[in-house]
């Protein structure tokens, strides 16, 4: 009965030591090729834009208030401009506007069959205030 009291405790402070999430910013996930960022913590639902893209829009009033960029690796593989750039900023410890990885994850990306241009204005316009530290993507452009 020792160990089990000693097991609870033991996930109990694992529980309480986890920090709460912040519910806005962004990451890159390696496993699923992706950066998810969001700018609020409010009820949203996805739309996609394109094969890469998928913006969050506030349930509310449809605003975006966060997307996801999938296929940065892919998107380094297929665009030399972007990889540069990316380097770039890299090296220089900047930031970089998620509208960038946008118009280049667009670029590449298979469009809708029907897009919709006033929503993909609405993305692109909104994550141009949005920027999360090149050096989170440092690990894709190694393997990109």
């Amino acid at each position: 009965m020792a160990e089990q009291g000693s097991l609870k405790a033991l996930i109990r402070e694992i529980v309480d030591s986890e920090p709460e999430p912040k519910g806005y910013g962004g990451w890159y996930s390696y496993d699923g090729d992706c950066v998810f960022f969001h700018a609020e913590d409010v009820p949203y639902h996805a739309v996609r834009l394109g094969q890469l893209v998928t913006v969050y829009e506030a349930m509310e009033n449809d605003r975006p208030v966060g997307l996801q960029i999938k296929g940065i690796r892919t998107t380094l593989a297929k665009t030399t401009e972007f990889t540069l750039q990316l380097a770039k900023f890299i090296d220089q410890g900047e930031d970089i506007q998620l509208s960038y990885l946008v118009a280049f994850a667009m670029r590449i990306s298979r469009p809708e069959p029907e897009p919709d241009r006033e929503r993909i204005w609405r993305a692109v316009e909104s994550s141009s205030r949005w920027r999360v530290p090149a050096r989170m993507l440092q690990d894709a452009a190694k393997s990109g």
